[in-house]
């Protein structure tokens, strides 16, 4: 019943949001160049371990020099839009919404 309702929930946020979706992909392609929107992140799980999430690319310029957040990386990540494709992992069932809101789940805000 839960995995059911997280999935329901998770799918029907995705679509209502798909316009802000693309509107941040274009930004993030306008704002930092070459390379992907989505990037993967290490987050621990609230039981223990560590999986991989999607977020959005708030990093500049290439990863592999000395990158820095993007105006509109800083704007992301400040106003923790930059979380939303951690839905795409509910779907999944990498993640529960109820792990979302646990405070020590994300461990780090770099891109790479």
């Amino acid at each position: 019943m839960k995995r059911s309702l997280d999935v329901a929930l998770a799918t029907v946020l995705l679509v209502l949001l798909l316009p802000l979706f693309s509107a941040i992909g274009v930004a993030i392609k306008l704002a930092g160049g070459p390379g992907p929107i989505l990037c993967q992140h290490k987050r621990e799980r609230m039981s223990g371990g560590t999986l991989l999430t999607w977020r959005f690319r708030c990093l500049a310029g290439d990863l592999t020099e000395q990158a820095h957040p993007s105006p509109v990386g800083a704007w992301l990540r400040r106003s923790n839009l930059d979380l939303l494709p951690i839905l795409l992992n509910v779907i999944r069932g990498d993640v529960s919404l109820d792990e979302l809101g646990h405070p020590g789940a994300i461990d780090s805000r770099d891109d790479g």
